[in-house]
């Protein structure tokens, strides 16, 4: 017997049934890789207010009419195997209902990069400098705006030749490997124009000491891009922009060896791979 308010463990979404009035759960991709997307799609038989978690994350769902959706982001060290998601659905005259279940995150392959800094730049790499400018730039990307502010998929904001992957593990003046890129770095010549990845609200255009002169921008649902090293930013905090609107341009500010953008993406804090976000349409 199903009655509401009941919690169930759903290990499988091909076994069994799941309670009214949700119809189905689903992922794409069905097993995810560290350092990607996931994208979660629930449909009900009726409307329905959903919210949710993934290995204690927020999601926060889209959508109207039965058919809704989120997006999570697993970061390079995710653990592989199955990580738990919880959706709790409310209907109108008040019913809720709680499923949870597993999803799989698979291991991806990352690569060793060593980087020799410049003297100059040597002091960027002190932990507690490092730290501080970390939980500045973390407590923007968990601020989850309700609603998404993106169409489409995201375009390259830079022309430039890819030269760092996300992901790959750094080592710094001949040290221990020490951090993950959680970005995609293009090589460009100082002062080449960068643009808006897609569209959304400015919520930080400033210089820090080791991202440089950064932008960040909120695409809503938890969705941030990012973009550092600037030698110049053209937008202000507050500011909505278009895909493709400039915003700043090339540059070497902060822990950089040369003119070069660092590009990332977040979602609900997680670091994953932009260009994943240029080679489908979120929502599919």
């Amino acid at each position: 017997l199903i009655y509401p308010g009941q919690r169930l463990v759903i290990p499988s979404l091909h076994q069994g049934l799941l309670p009214a009035p949700i119809v189905s759960v689903e992922f794409s991709p069905p097993s995810v890789g560290q350092g990607h997307t996931l994208r979660v799609r629930v449909r009900s038989r009726e409307s329905v207010t959903l919210s949710g978690t993934l290995d204690g994350r927020p999601l926060t769902f889209a959508g109207a009419d039965g058919v809704y959706w989120a997006v999570a982001g697993f970061a390079p060290w995710s653990v592989p195997g199955p990580h738990v998601w919880t959706i709790l659905a409310n209907a109108a005259d008040g019913r809720s209902v709680e499923v949870q279940g597993q999803v799989s995150v698979v291991a991806s392959d990352f690569p060793i990069q060593y980087i020799n800094l410049p003297p100059d730049r040597g002091g960027l790499l002190d932990p507690t400098l490092v730290e501080a400018e970390w939980q500045r730039v973390k407590a923007i990307f968990e601020q989850i705006f309700p609603s998404p502010l993106w169409e489409g998929s995201f375009n390259l904001p830079v022309k430039g030749e890819l030269t760092s992957l996300f992901g790959t593990q750094r080592s710094y003046n001949g040290g221990p490997i020490s951090s993950y890129h959680l970005g995609t770095d293009y090589a460009a010549g100082e002062g080449e124009p960068v643009w808006a990845a897609n569209s959304g609200r400015v919520v930080l255009a400033e210089s820090l000491r080791v991202r440089g002169n950064t932008i960040i921008i909120d695409h809503g649902l938890g969705v941030y891009s990012a973009y550092f090293h600037l030698s110049r930013i053209d937008v202000q905090a507050g500011q909505m922009v278009a895909k493709g609107d400039p915003i700043g341009a090339v540059g070497s500010t902060g822990l950089a060896t040369g003119p070069h953008l660092h590009w990332e993406m977040r979602i609900a804090g997680v670091g994953v791979d932009p260009t994943e976000w240029t080679e489908r349409s979120i929502p599919d």
